[in-house]
C-alpha cells in the first residue's frame, strides 16, 4: 500500500475537516507523506476555492502541524492551482500564488468556455451541459478539444509539478452519453497533451476520486496511463480527498492497475525532499 497521499482538501476550501484531522487521521492510517493542496485562490468568487484572505492563515497553519507532528509524518504543503488562460488571472496567480514558498502545485482544468468569470464544468452535469451548449455549439469534440488543449499548455507552466486528474472531461460521461473515448478525434486530443506532458517533465496523477464519483476507471483512463508509461511520464498516487476517511480511498485497486501496467507510482521527489 503507498504510504503518502499528497492531494487532499480540508476547510480552508471544498474539504470537510481541518488540517489538524486530515493529519491525525494519515498517522492513524500509516500514512509516512502526507499533503495538503487546497483550491488555490481565483481573482472571481467561487464556493469551492480558498478565499484569497485565508492563504496566509492556511500557510501558517501547516507550518505548525509541521513543527507539532513533524516527528510522526512528513507534512508537505502546497496548492492546486487552476489553470485559466485570462490575463486577470495569471496577473493575480503571479502576485499570489507562483511568489509563495510552496512544495509543490497540482495544476488542474475546472473551468471552460467563453465567459469570464468562467464557467466550471466539474461542480454539476446542469453546468457541463449548459457550457457544452452555449460555448461549443453542443459539439463535445470541440469542447474536449479546448479542454486537452488547456491542460497541454498548462504543462509549460513554470510552477506546476503536477497535472491534476488530466482527463476530468469525462466527469459527467458515467454512461458514455457525451462521448465513448475511442473516437479518432479523442484519442488524438489526448495524445497531444501527454506529448506536451512528456515533453514538460511534469507528473501525471492517478486519480482514485474518479472511482468515487461513480465511473468504472480512475483519472486517467487505462489506455491513458498506458501511453503514460511508453512516453515515460512519472505517475503518482492520488485520492484527491475531501475527508480524511477518504486519504487512501481505492489506492489497493490504484496498485493493482499500476502492478498490471508495470507502472511504478513511487514517492514523489518533492515529497521526499529534506526541508
Amino acid at each position: 500500500m503507498a504510504t503518502y497521499s499528497l492531494h487532499t482538501h480540508s476547510s480552508y476550501c471544498d474539504g470537510e475537516a481541518a488540517m489538524e484531522d486530515v493529519v491525525l487521521t494519515a498517522i492513524e492510517k500509516g500514512i509516512h507523506h502526507v499533503g495538503f493542496s487546497s483550491h488555490a485562490p481565483l481573482p472571481f468568487e467561487t464556493d469551492w476555492t480558498m478565499p484569497p484572505q485565508d492563504l496566509d492563515r492556511y500557510l501558517a497553519e501547516a507550518a505548525d502541524l509541521r513543527q507539532r507532528y513533524g516527528d510522526r509524518i512528513t507534512i508537505r504543503v502546497g496548492l492546486e492551482v487552476d489553470y485559466v488562460p485570462h490575463p486577470e488571472v495569471a496577473d493575480f496567480q503571479a502576485h499570489h500564488v507562483y511568489a509563495r514558498a510552496l512544495d509543490y502545485r497540482i495544476g488542474s482544468v475546472h473551468f471552460l468556455g467563453d465567459g469570464y468569470p468562467p464557467a466550471s464544468f466539474d461542480g454539476s452535469e446542469e453546468e457541463f451541459r449548459r457550457i457544452l451548449k452555449q460555448s461549443y455549439g453542443g459539439d463535445m469534440e470541440t469542447m474536449s478539444a479546448n479542454y486537452y488543449g488547456r491542460v497541454a499548455e498548462m504543462a509549460t507552466q513554470r510552477c506546476v509539478d503536477v497535472i491534476g486528474h488530466v482527463d476530468l472531461i469525462k466527469r459527467w460521461n458515467l454512461n458514455e452519453q457525451y462521448f465513448s473515448g475511442a473516437e479518432p478525434w479523442y484519442r488524438r486530443q489526448v495524445e497531444a497533451a501527454l506529448a506536451a506532458i512528456a515533453a514538460s517533465g511534469r507528473l501525471v496523477e492517478l486519480n482514485t476520486s474518479a472511482w468515487r464519483k461513480g465511473l468504472s476507471e480512475p483519472y486517467p483512463s487505462e489506455w491513458i496511463l498506458a501511453r503514460c508509461r511508453d512516453l515515460d511520464i512519472p505517475i503518482i498516487l492520488s485520492a484527491d480527498a475531501h475527508a480524511p476517511d477518504q486519504l487512501d480511498f481505492a489506492y489497493e485497486r490504484a496498485e493493482s492497475l499500476l502492478s498490471r501496467l508495470g507502472i511504478d507510482a513511487s514517492l514523489p521527489a518533492f515529497a521526499a525532499k529534506t526541508t
